[in-house]
């Protein structure tokens, strides 16, 4: 382990623990999750751990130098998911959506979902925080890989609210929360298909 990433743990499992404590309430035992955008999977990993449900991640990229153990990785196409019809109790996109140039993901997530989605996205209220969530998303990133499309498809509560009523999908729970200790609103959406 090197030193940065020794540094960096309390402040990755802060930020993991502020984002599994928005939906942790959602998850069942036995339950089976496809993570979509799972990056390093260390959030995936952390969900595991504290609820013991077994996670299948995917994204379009492989992350070799960061990828945690435990939390299987199927790459795709950033368009269509790999997996039949109703294969997941639970999809995530946990900071995906944004990425995306459209809503293409979101119907595939609803599609290989039994029932349960979870969505957890950046948010703004007002201009100056939209741009201040590119310039931080860029930065965030970019340490990870030089590959990663960053469209800036950000949307405020109401938007996304919109969206999941466009989809058909019942929001359960909406939490507004602050994953790291800086000017940037996060929100998890807990979801379900009518």
């Amino acid at each position: 382990m090197t030193l940065l990433t020794r540094l960096a743990k309390p402040i990755r499992n802060y930020r993991a623990n502020q984002i599994i404590d928005t939906f942790r309430f959602f998850i069942q035992p036995n339950e089976s999750m496809l993570s979509v955008g799972d990056g390093d999977g260390y959030v995936s990993m952390r969900i595991k751990e504290k609820t013991g449900i077994e996670i299948q991640g995917l994204d379009i990229l492989p992350y070799q130098e960061y990828r945690v153990k435990g939390v299987p990785l199927t790459l795709y196409d950033g368009k269509n998911i790999p997996f039949p019809d109703k294969s997941f109790d639970i999809t995530t996109g946990i900071f995906l959506l944004h990425h995306c140039e459209d809503d293409t993901i979101l119907k595939e997530m609803i599609r290989v979902s039994r029932k349960k989605l979870i969505i957890v996205e950046d948010v703004f209220n007002n201009s100056l925080e939209q741009l201040g969530l590119r310039v931080f998303d860029c930065v965030e990133n970019r340490t990870f890989s030089s590959e990663m499309p960053i469209p800036h498809n950000f949307r405020n509560l109401k938007q996304w609210k919109k969206i999941f009523k466009l989809f058909d999908l019942k929001i359960i729970r909406s939490t507004q929360f602050r994953a790291l200790p800086l000017p940037v609103r996060n929100q998890s959406f807990c979801l379900i298909k009518k």
